[in-house]
């Protein structure tokens, strides 16, 4: 299961995971900390290159790194398609309401956003975090 799934908002079966292989501290990354990820082949619904745009950045390849970093005033999760956590050169989606999913003021775990770099996942994408 990963971590984070982006869907298409017309079609759920269509899906790109988001995972991390270590256990997230959510309360850091509330406070500021990173949290880094990987676009997940296992399981997203199809190929990770059909679901994404996932051309340059420059000597890049998988496993593809994608990081976020929380926007408190907005309550976003701003996520970034990098070689390295820290490179904010290539914006990869935006999942609004991330904060308030996560710190318990709103009781879903789930919410809509945009995707940056999409492919066969649209621009405005639903979200689900799988805790």
């Amino acid at each position: 299961m990963s971590l984070i799934d982006l869907m298409d908002p017309n079609n759920s079966s269509v899906r790109g995971g988001l995972s991390n292989p270590d256990p997230v501290l959510w309360s850091a990354v509330l406070t500021g900390s990173p949290v880094n990820l990987t676009i997940d082949e296992l399981t997203s619904s199809e190929d990770v290159h059909n679901l994404f745009d996932l051309s340059e950045p420059p000597s890049f390849s998988g496993p593809f790194l994608v990081w976020g970093e929380t926007d408190q005033q907005a309550g976003t999760l701003n996520l970034f398609l990098a070689p390295s956590t820290g490179d904010r050169t290539f914006p990869f989606a935006s999942l609004d309401g991330f904060v308030a999913a996560v710190d318990g003021s709103r009781g879903a775990t789930s919410g809509s956003g945009t995707l940056t770099r999409s492919n066969k996942l649209p621009a405005v994408i639903s979200w689900t975090l799988n805790p």
